[in-house]
């Protein structure tokens, strides 16, 4: 009989987004299962987002979910409602395990970069009063190496023999109902049924695994202890077993929750001879931009803080486990002595090579690891949003904040005042896909009683949120993100494929919803020319205007001339109206 487990509830939960685009992308439906830890349903929570008017989606992620924007428009609540009542549902009971199916690929960041853009704390959901996350997918990378009597496995790929261990694939082969595969709530209830059956199959692997592994301060003593571990991640890839025998030999310089590890299935003598610029060449360069016979660089590295699976090789690397991944023990222990010969001169320009500065995020919503904020910063933030009634927007402070104001009392004027101004803007604009709701929020803003802080309405912050509206769908993007243009040609090449009925249809009402978006911001950008006297005389009157638009334009590395810049930028918004 299996110990009792030390959480309260389980929640497997998982998102359907509008794109691969972690930073700026949106979740369109967000899905949690609570159980007991006997995997008891509890309660279940579903809810949908209607798309926000800054967000250019992949028309071919809407062909994955099936949902279209139209229906959306009609059927969801605003972003901010959606993760302020996933938050409540992740937090309801004390230590809640989350559970995700590769999650800390993909949901989890999400997730925190839409509770970071929405002025809510983007991480206490995952360890505030006990909470863990737990990721199902490399977990299960374990289980097939280390006990596959557990489940059914699908089976290998007939070119290459690499089994890929896709949620829906596994649920299939095991009985469990996947006709419904990529609707969030399908998907969750998938999740949590493959995790009962390897729980009632092999409690202690189980507990191991949410328990032991999920407890960044256990994971790190283990891997303090220099020793090699078995190692499961996407990061071997399908041909390996997605394992790997890797020695940690540091703490990431950046942070001590990461643990800079070698890769004992490849040899490290060709690396041993590069310095610090070199090895980050070859490490970070993609492959194939590399030229044929190029170093290969083993280093990799262990989230202790996001779930990682392992385990110690000492009783653990059996000869059939060995068979099973195809491991070289003899190569293994040969690049193992290489390393021990090494000395500390190769792990500083390890260390050298894996610490890297990156520029800041141009747009302050996709600022997350852009470093903490302060205390005082992040109060006012959350501040916004404290009364929400009912999710009504209208009870929040934020509706009627004042931007500038705010923003000028903080340490990081630029990053607070960007903030506000999209969630503020964001609340209003989401009826965009309405023309003539969007039209009527437009006139009961400009006519909103007071001016400036005092009242609803600043031209200026409608300036600020319209520039960088204009920057999001017309501007050049990296990343998974696309702009409007990005769009056109990728609904193009999803219409070429063949395509049913329904998805046609589907399609139809991305399109439609592109022209709406697209109408709004032109209907934004000719607003914006007209209030150009309006906001130049609202700077006169409020100086701390001109110090929060100066912050601004100092994080973005440009210049900032307060005489011209809100005539410049209208200039500039109405020539590329007239240009499209």
């Amino acid at each position: 009989m299996s110990r009792p487990s030390i959480f309260n509830r389980y929640v497997s939960l998982d998102l359907e987004t509008d794109s691969t685009d972690q930073r700026f992308g949106q979740p369109l439906q967000f899905a949690g299962i609570a159980y007991d830890p006997n995997f008891r349903e509890l309660e279940r929570l579903e809810i949908f987002s209607r798309q926000r008017l800054d967000v250019v989606g992949h028309p071919k992620a809407n062909l994955v979910h099936g949902i279209s924007p139209l229906w959306l428009a009609e059927n969801g609540v605003g972003e901010m409602a959606l993760f302020r009542a996933a938050k409540r549902f992740l937090m309801k009971a004390e230590r809640t395990l989350l559970m995700t199916y590769n999650g800390e690929g993909f949901d989890i960041p999400m997730i925190r970069h839409g509770l970071f853009r929405n002025l809510t704390d983007p991480y206490e959901h995952e360890y505030k009063n006990g909470n863990r996350r737990f990721d199902l997918y490399p977990f299960m990378m374990m289980v097939r190496a280390l006990r596959p009597e557990l489940l059914n496995w699908p089976a290998p790929d007939p070119e290459t023999g690499a089994v890929r261990l896709r949620l829906a694939d596994i649920a299939a082969v095991n009985g469990i109902d996947a006709e419904k595969a990529h609707d969030a709530i399908a998907d969750v209830a998938m999740v949590a049924e493959i995790g009962a059956r390897v729980r009632a199959g092999n409690p202690r692997l189980w507990s191991y695994a949410t328990e032991v592994l999920t407890d960044k301060n256990l994971a790190k003593s283990t891997l303090a202890e220099r020793k090699p571990v078995m190692h499961f991640s996407s990061i071997y890839g399908a041909a390996r077993n997605c394992a790997s025998v890797v020695l940690p030999i540091m703490n990431d310089p950046r942070t001590d929750n990461r643990i800079i590890c070698v890769d004992l299935t490849q040899d490290p003598s060709d690396m041993l001879t590069l310095d610090h610029e070199q090895i980050r060449h070859y490490l970070y360069t993609p492959k194939t931009e590399l030229p044929e016979g190029s170093p290969r660089i083993p280093l990799v590295t262990i989230a202790a803080n996001a779930s990682p699976m392992f385990v110690p090789t000492d009783g653990m690397l059996t000869q059939e486990v060995i068979d099973r991944l195809g491991l070289d023990m003899d190569a293994i222990n040969r690049h193992a002595e290489i390393l021990g010969g090494a000395g500390n001169d190769f792990k500083r320009r390890a260390s050298q090579a894996m610490t890297s500065s990156f520029p800041p995020a141009r747009h302050a919503i996709g600022s997350l690891f852009d470093g903490f904020m302060s205390r005082g910063d992040s109060a006012a933030l959350h501040q916004q949003v404290q009364k929400n009634a009912d999710h009504n927007p209208q009870s929040l402070r934020l509706h009627t904040a004042d931007v500038f104001s705010i923003a000028d009392k903080c340490a990081d004027k630029a990053r607070v005042a960007e903030l506000l101004i999209h969630a503020k803007y964001s609340l209003f604009f989401d009826t965009y896909h309405k023309p003539e709701v969007f039209a009527e929020t437009l006139d009961r803003l400009l006519n909103a009683d007071g001016e400036g802080g005092a009242g609803r309405f600043s031209p200026n912050e409608l300036l600020a949120y319209t520039r960088y509206l204009d920057e999001r769908v017309h501007g050049e993007q990296s990343g998974a993100a696309i702009n409007a243009e990005g769009f056109a040609e990728a609904l193009k090449e999803v219409r070429m494929e063949p395509l049913t009925d329904r998805e046609l249809k589907l399609l139809d009402a991305v399109e439609e919803d592109m022209r709406r978006r697209l109408t709004a911001v032109d209907v934004l950008k000719e607003l914006c020319e007209a209030l150009t006297p309006e906001a130049l005389e609202e700077r006169q009157r409020r100086p701390e205007i001109d110090r929060v638009l100066a912050s601004i334009a100092e994080r973005r590395g440009e210049s900032y001339d307060p005489e011209s810049k809100a005539k410049r930028w209208a200039r500039q918004g109405v020539d590329a109206l007239e240009l499209g």
